[in-house]
């Protein structure tokens, strides 16, 4: 069983890089869904962002780096830049969800927030240790 503190050896690297790899699709494939429905005007969107006096345009920017990193989440070459831009939507969603007192729905992207971070971490690692290789 691969650690999540310590990097992979040889030997579990593969299944470690699928691991990481099912974590990002599925956050990818969220953050599709949370970008497309502010992209679409779902009314619970809307009535979230008129919540805290944003402009519609500002749900249209958000929905569009949602829909885009989701997007970069699914390829390889692109996932840690993605992971890192996620962090930062999350972070946003996660301050204003608890700031406007919405403790129903503050709870997803505070949960999504943390399995991001940590799948960039692992991610990050990976990376650095596959750099290593290529490098020897």
């Amino acid at each position: 069983m691969v650690s999540p503190l310590k990097p992979p050896i040889e030997s579990e690297s593969r299944r470690y890089g699928l691991l990481i790899a099912c974590h990002a699709w599925a956050l990818g494939l969220l953050q599709i869904v949370a970008g497309s429905q502010k992209l679409m005007g779902a009314p619970r969107m809307v009535a979230e962002f008129h919540a805290f006096d944003l402009p519609h345009w500002m749900l249209i920017y958000i929905g569009t780096a949602e829909t885009i990193a989701g997007l970069a989440l699914l390829w390889n070459p692109t996932r840690l830049p993605a992971l890192f831009a996620s962090c930062m939507l999350l972070t946003w969603g996660v301050v204003a969800t608890w700031t406007a007192k919405m403790a129903p729905l503050a709870w997803l992207p505070t949960v999504l927030l943390i399995l991001t971070g940590f799948v960039t971490w692992q991610q990050s690692l990976t990376d650095s240790i596959n750099y290593r290789r290529q490098q020897n």
